[in-house]
Order: structure tokens, then C-alpha cells, then sequence
């Protein structure tokens, strides 16, 4: 495989591509001598490698492929794609994709999914209008809720935990989806279970979550491969909604348009004005709710890969966070086994508080998705 050829190659195995927005092939970047390498113990730790990755203090290149072990990472800013480039590139990596990388989306894309979603039904404008109203009208708690304090330094608490639904819990989880939740998807199933294990561990979240959304769906077919950041997140107040329920609330939301015209309003913004460059700061307000973000991959294309035998089978990735008080979680599945990974900050929650709502949700699904929700003082 080419990934374990490039492995051998070095005793230091680090490629850097220089992304090259007019070419199809990128050249490797040359004179990398002064690299570093970060080592880690304890290899079989996923979670801990991620969040090495994300500590490391050395100059970081456009796009990055790392290898350690028997693990692969690519690494590259929200700048240069969203995750389905980071997804391209790994299929590339692991002879998984049949040909070259896929173009980058056309300049007037989102334009032209605007008049097709909209032309075709312009009554979507409408339920658009009428289900933000309806979140806006069912918001309980500000958007930031009133700060307890500040922490200095919180980038450098930013941890990953990563968890995995072996085949067993997933066909149980499966089954009972089945019978209590029917036609719910994934990414409903597993908010829901998320925010049980978090409310579990007592930890206070916002009942408003954002869900990422991949709005290539809305494109014609020859471009919903292509490259670029077309994804959003949205705002919903699923609170303690069950997965049916959060499922139907997704798919209104989808089939109105609301994605799409996010993306749409951040292209208008950007032609009236050039946006000012994001200060990280060293010391941040922390609110008391955790803000909590949810992005699904989906089922992934690797299950045919030489994985090492009697190892997970796990896709994931570490994420930018905006605030001590923000948290992804970020879903996949390989075959018949599901992957979860959370980025979060110490400052905000202790790492063996997570740790616990992981392990919980990974080892008993269906027992906490069967309890009735407890009320923590962000539902009220």
C-alpha cells in the first residue's frame, strides 16, 4: 500500500502537499529538514494523538499528511476545504479513490442552488421563514448565557476523547432504533444519545445545538463532489427531544432551504465587506452551558482497507473550537462499526467527566437512551 511504502521511506514519515488552488496535482514541498516530529506514548490512544497533534507548536503547512504508527492524519485549516476535502484526500492516500481529486466548486454554485431548490417550490420560502420563527419563538436561554468567569490560556486545554460503538452495541442500538425511533437517522440517534450521557455526568449544556449540514445535496449532481466549504451549521433547539423527533425537525429544516441561505448570506457579506482576521485570544469569557456542535461523516468508504487486525475501525478528526465553552462531536461509521470523537476544553469540563460520558455511551446506548430525560438547569 502506498501509505506503508511512504512509511518505510523515513525514519521521520511526514509529508507536506502545498495546495495549489489552479493545479489538479500538488507538488511536495521541498527543504523540510527543520521539521519536528512529536512523539507520544501509548500509541493505541487515539484521542491522545489527536490532541498531540493539536498542541504541536511547530509551523504548520496549507495541507499536512502525518503518519505515527499505524495511524493517518491529514491535517489542513477550515480555509482550504471542508470535511469532505480532508475525506478526498485520505481515499487518495489509502488507494481508495479511482482517480484525480475532484474540482473545486464553481464561483456562482451556491447561486445556483438557491434558484433550483426555490424555483421549483417556492412555497420552501415560506416554511423556511416559519421554522426559524418557530426556533427563535422556542429559545428558552440566550444564545450566550450570562458568563461565570474567565479562563487565560484555554486553547491549550482543547482535549479530544474518542469513542467506539463495537459491532455489538451497534446492532443493539440499531435494534432498538428500530423498534422506538423508526426512520430516525444517525445523526439524530446520536445527539440524543450525547446529550443523555452529558446530562448523565451533570454536566449543564445549551439546549440549543448546532448541527452541521452538508448542503452539497442542494447542488446539481456533476458538482456535488466537488471541493470547497459548502458545509453549515445550524442552530436547533433540540434540547431533550427524542430521535424521531430531532429527525423530522432535520428534515423540515433540509427541505426548506435554511442551510443553503445561511451559506448564501455569508457570500453576500463577504462581497460588502473583507471580514477582519479572527483574533485567537489568550483569556476568554466561559458562560455557564456548554455550547455543543454535532457533524456526522457518514459511512465511510474504507471498510475494504487492511485495518490491523483486532483494532477499531475508526475515522475521525480533531476540531477548531470557538470558546472554552464550545464542543463538537463529530460521528462516522466504517462497516458495521461507529466512531465518535469529542473536541472540547479542560477549562470548561474536566476531561474525566467526558471520558465518563463516553465510555457510557459507547458501552450502554441503549440504556441511556431509554431513561426519560432529566431536567438540568439548561431545560428550564
Amino acid at each position: 500500500m502506498v501509505i506503508r511504502s511512504i512509511q518505510r521511506s523515513t525514519t521521520t514519515p511526514r509529508i507536506a502537499i502545498e495546495a495549489l488552488a489552479d493545479q489538479r496535482r500538488w507538488p511536495y514541498r521541498d527543504g523540510s529538514a527543520a521539521w519536528s516530529v512529536t512523539s507520544y506514548t501509548g500509541a493505541g490512544d487515539l484521542g491522545q494523538w489527536l490532541t498531540g497533534m493539536g498542541q504541536r507548536q511547530d509551523s504548520r503547512r496549507p495541507t499536512e499528511v502525518l503518519l505515527y504508527d499505524n495511524y493517518l492524519a491529514v491535517e489542513y485549516p477550515h480555509a482550504v476545504g471542508d470535511g469532505h476535502y480532508g475525506l478526498n484526500l485520505v481515499a487518495a492516500l489509502t488507494n481508495s479513490s479511482s482517480g484525480p481529486l475532484p474540482p473545486d466548486l464553481s464561483r456562482h454554485a451556491v447561486w445556483r442552488a438557491i434558484w433550483d431548490h426555490f424555483r421549483s417550490n417556492p412555497g420552501r420560502l415560506i416554511q423556511l421563514i416559519s421554522i426559524r420563527k418557530t426556533q427563535r419563538r422556542n429559545s428558552s436561554a440566550p444564545a450566550r448565557p450570562s458568563p461565570s468567569g474567565s479562563t487565560e490560556g484555554w486553547r491549550a486545554t482543547r482535549r479530544v476523547s474518542v469513542g467506539h460503538l463495537d459491532h455489538t452495541r451497534f446492532t443493539e442500538l440499531q435494534d432498538w432504533v428500530v423498534e422506538h425511533a423508526p426512520g430516525s437517522t444517525r445523526v439524530a440517534v446520536m445527539s440524543a444519545l450525547w446529550l443523555a450521557a452529558l446530562r448523565s455526568q451533570h454536566v449543564k449544556v445549551d439546549e440549543r445545538v448546532v448541527v452541521l449540514i452538508n448542503c452539497r445535496r442542494y447542488l446539481q449532481p456533476e458538482q456535488q463532489m466537488c471541493l470547497g466549504n459548502f458545509a453549515i451549521g445550524v442552530p436547533l433547539q433540540i434540547g431533550s427531544l427524542e430521535p424521531a423527533a430531532i429527525t423530522a425537525l432535520l428534515r423540515a429544516v433540509i427541505e426548506s432551504g435554511w442551510p443553503l441561505a445561511v451559506i448564501a448570506m455569508g457570500e453576500v457579506r463577504s462581497l460588502l465587506r473583507r471580514s477582519a482576521p479572527h483574533a485567537h485570544g489568550r483569556s476568554a469569557t466561559m458562560p455557564d452551558l456548554i455550547r455543543l456542535s454535532v457533524s456526522d461523516m457518514g459511512k465511510l468508504p474504507f471498510d475494504h482497507l487492511p485495518w490491523v487486525s483486532g483494532r477499531p475501525r475508526q475515522a475521525t478528526a480533531l476540531l477548531e473550537l470557538n470558546g472554552p465553552d464550545a464542543m463538537t462531536l463529530l460521528l462516522s461509521q466504517v462497516g458495521r462499526e461507529r466512531s465518535a470523537s469529542v473536541t472540547y476544553c479542560t477549562a470548561a469540563v474536566p476531561q474525566a467527566t467526558i471520558d465518563a460520558a463516553m465510555e457510557q455511551m459507547c458501552t450502554d446506548p441503549v440504556g441511556l437512551l431509554s431513561r426519560p430525560p432529566r431536567s438540568t438547569p439548561s431545560d428550564q
